[in-house]
């Protein structure tokens, strides 16, 4: 058994591809420790060409597989977790790279604390139109920092509300154990789909490390998938589809439901009306008068006492309150685009 899977989608990634694969096998952990999944996933370009270019460098550790048809990248990662056979499961992005030393040390951490996910920061580099880099800044992915253990619910409930782990799927080390007993998976065919795999981990998992060390360089540039696919109009809606989807999956856990109820409707309420508002005016994103009244009639009928959440109940929420209240609120289309515009998000 390898150490460590790593799953990679690729889709048009020729003017990136290689500065990620040299960042993986320059990893100091070795290349015989790594399986490394690449997915083509249905690219128009040269990408195939360099993905299996670096399988004939290392045919006993890479792993190439060819979609005809385009799957995004939740479907190209669902194919790639088919896959893995390795102690533990990472995922990176095309045109991303790491630090040399990157792997040895989220593996020497999961083994030392036996983690479920190991959570690590990333930087975020900023290039211009000629690929020159501009900035970077770190981004710190928890308030926390080192070894958490859950061990009842009170404590879950207190790590949910603390925000220990995000919901990105790319700033985590799992372990395939954890994994397998858990059957997440992302949404396919979306953007924002990392959330449909990620949040329900986070009823399950006991053992956490942060790694601080930020050693993940995320590409920010035009051609990525947030800078080009998710702005393109309507594809925000994705963002409430992913959402719902999350709580039709909690729902289906019903002694999870049953006892942490006001967290995961507030999770919903937060992420697929107030966080979608947000995203619309901040992002200035497209959002249809039509949809916003299908969100509205959405939160009515799965969460119809939403009043009643504690969590809304709480002063650090009174903003998010405050947008909820137009959930019952009657707009005409004009209305609503002035509502959007002097919303206080």
């Amino acid at each position: 058994m390898k150490n460590v899977s790593v799953i990679i989608p690729c889709y048009n990634a020729e003017n990136y591809i290689m500065q990620c694969l040299d960042s993986v096998a320059a990893q100091s952990i070795g290349m015989e420790a790594l399986e490394v999944i690449l997915i083509n996933d249905a690219s128009t370009d040269a990408t195939l060409s360099y993905l299996m270019q670096f399988e004939a460098r290392f045919p006993e550790s890479v792993i190439v597989i060819n979609l005809e048809q385009n799957l995004k990248q939740g479907g190209a990662r669902n194919v790639g977790l088919s896959y893995a056979s390795g102690e533990y499961v990472v995922f990176l992005d095309a045109d991303d790279w790491i630090d040399s030393c990157f792997y040895e040390s989220l593996y020497r951490i999961a083994k030392e604390y036996n983690t479920d996910i190991t959570q690590y920061f990333i930087n975020n580099c900023s290039f211009d139109e000629d690929g020159v880099l501009v900035q970077t800044q770190l981004h710190r992915t928890s308030k926390g920092n080192g070894y958490y253990e859950i061990t009842d619910d009170t404590q879950r409930k207190q790590f949910l509300n603390a925000g220990i782990l995000n919901y990105g799927s790319q700033t985590k080390f799992y372990k395939t154990a954890f994994l397998q007993a858990n059957h997440p998976a992302f949404m396919e065919g979306v953007a924002y789909e990392e959330p449909s795999f990620v949040y329900p981990l986070l009823y399950a998992v006991e053992r956490i490390f942060i790694f601080d060390k930020p050693m993940y360089y995320c590409r920010i540039h035009r051609g990525s998938t947030m800078q080009s696919y998710a702005r393109q109009r309507g594809k925000l809606y994705d963002h409430p589809k992913v959402q719902l989807r999350v709580l039709e999956t909690m729902r289906a856990k019903e002694d999870i439901y049953a006892r942490f109820r006001d967290e995961i409707e507030y999770y919903f309420l937060f992420t697929f009306y107030y966080e979608t508002l947000y995203f619309a005016k901040h992002g200035n994103l497209y959002l249809g008068f039509d949809f916003f009244q299908i969100m509205q009639q959405t939160v009515q009928s799965f969460v119809p006492a939403w009043r009643q959440n504690r969590y809304l109940k709480l002063e650090q929420n009174r903003d998010v309150l405050a947008v909820l209240e137009s959930v019952e609120a009657l707009f005409r289309e004009g209305d609503f685009m002035q509502f959007l515009h002097e919303l206080h998000l």
